[in-house]
């Protein structure tokens, strides 16, 4: 099992720079309180691309559900953003 730095945003996976991937994964582990944290954006950081993390499986088929399995910029300022749909509605191959 993976476990993000701090009681509160324990996650699957941390991701902590713009333009990263994540796709066609199963993500169902609720020993997390995410399946996807990411951390603070620089202000640096001239690449602003999103993380792609379309087409997974979340283990719900309700965006805010799925939304609320993730820690970006919609729930803290400074985050990372991450793009999570269009998202599998279930696990089938």
């Amino acid at each position: 099992m993976h476990f993000a730095y701090r009681w509160g945003n324990r996650a699957t996976v941390v991701a902590g720079s713009a333009g990263q991937e994540y796709v066609d994964n199963v993500f169902y582990n609720r020993n997390n309180d995410y399946e996807l944290v990411t951390l603070n954006r620089s202000v640096w950081d001239v690449w602003k691309t999103p993380i792609n993390a379309k087409y997974n499986y979340w283990a719900y088929n309700e965006t805010y559900a799925v939304a609320g399995r993730i820690k970006d910029l919609h729930d803290e300022e400074g985050l990372l953003e991450v793009d999570f749909t269009p998202f599998h509605m279930n696990n089938k191959t």
